[in-house]
């Protein structure tokens, strides 16, 4: 499990901290796990 903090920028107010256990890189890359685009994409 990985974990990350996003700090406060022109979208947050306030500190976010992530966790996540699979690395994206980018659509269509090896070993990036599609799933990830179906539910970014799924509206």
């Amino acid at each position: 499990m990985h974990e990350k903090t996003l700090r406060p920028n022109g979208f947050l107010k306030q500190s976010v901290r992530l966790f996540y256990h699979t690395r994206y890189t980018g659509k269509g890359n090896p070993r990036n796990p599609g799933y990830l685009n179906d539910l970014k994409n799924d509206r």
